[in-house]
């Protein structure tokens, strides 16, 4: 498999390319940022960067888009590229225009090149806060999120993956596309730069090298889906048969703050990390029988163990010892 890689050296692309080569696939990289991958740097092996081609460029020239995948041959798209909520919110044209326009030229390209399958990123943003889903919603609201379960998009970011989700269906039922749209959650693993970066640092990266942390939002039942899970579950759903689904809810495992707290301390008996409370008021909870059933896909790493690869990721890259 020869595989197109937008958003490549992002927090989740990043991790995508590694499963990618990993299983011994060509990658052509996309990427938009001239600032090197902190996450692939210190993944990729020697054998494994033959494998790979990087190229700069932007997401919404679709010209450019379209001759890297014709003149490199590529067979698969893995679509990860996409205006976040804070930069969304800050340039809604833009964010529009990276989101929901160059998706549907890429969508087009990909209709018109014959492209076996894409398999891109959607949100489980498109669930809504539990602020607005109880106002929407109610008692009738479900407690655990599956792909019928009503959405409730508010940020613009969220309304984007929402249209996405329906363009993608469009081309599946109109053309016969094999389109695929994978819910991701808040991923976890080192180095993050988001709105929930305070939070993340404070179990990852603070503790890993001996600073202290308070964690904020430390009532919070998680979801905590290790990237390098939802990275192998873009790999497996790119070399699935065709499913009868196009959108997949995806997980990780369903935890407790309190439980990864309680973790680090047991690795890191010096570590000075204290919890302060608060909910992010986000629901957590998915239903992912669906991708189960059809891509046949689940996270291999439990809470513990995505944590310990994380912090010794951090740790490595400031040349203090791994943990056991």
């Amino acid at each position: 498999m020869k595989c197109f890689v937008t958003g490549a050296t992002g927090f989740i692309g990043s991790y995508v390319v590694k499963s990618l080569v990993e299983a011994g696939n060509e990658v052509i990289a996309l990427y938009h940022s001239s600032a090197a991958s902190r996450w692939l740097d210190g993944m990729l092996t020697e054998e494994e960067r033959e494998r790979l081609k990087f190229v700069q460029g932007d997401m919404t020239d679709s010209e450019m888009i379209k001759r890297l995948i014709v003149d490199h041959g590529c067979d698969t798209v893995a679509h990860l590229a996409s205006k976040l909520n804070q930069k969304t919110r800050a340039n809604p044209t833009g964010g529009v225009r990276t989101n929901i326009v160059a998706f549907q030229e890429l969508l087009e390209i990909c209709r018109k090149e014959r492209i076996k399958k894409i398999v891109w990123a959607s949100s489980s943003a498109v669930y809504g806060i539990e602020k607005d889903r109880k106002r929407r919603y109610g008692e009738r609201d479900a407690e655990i999120m599956d792909e019928d379960t009503a959405l409730c998009p508010g940020s613009l970011y969220s309304y984007t993956k929402t249209f996405n989700e329906g363009l993608s269906e469009f081309y599946r039922k109109e053309y016969g596309l094999d389109s695929v749209g994978l819910r991701v959650n808040l991923s976890y693993g080192p180095y993050i730069h988001s709105s929930f970066q305070p939070f993340f640092s404070s179990i990852i990266d603070n503790p890993a090298i001996g600073v202290a942390s308070k964690v904020p939002y430390s009532d919070t039942m998680f979801d905590f889906q290790y990237a390098g899970d939802i990275a192998d579950t873009f790999r497996s759903a790119l070399v699935a048969p065709p499913t009868k689904h196009g959108i997949f809810n995806t997980r990780g495992e369903y935890r407790s703050v309190g439980d990864a707290i309680d973790y680090i301390r047991k690795i890191l008996p010096e570590a000075d990390i204290q919890p302060v409370g608060g909910d992010m008021g986000i629901p957590f909870h998915f239903d992912t029988s669906a991708l189960e059933r059809e891509v046949g896909y689940l996270p291999s790493h439990t809470m513990e163990q995505g944590l310990l690869k994380s912090i010794n990721m951090v740790r490595k890259s400031s040349g203090l010892k791994e943990l056991q």
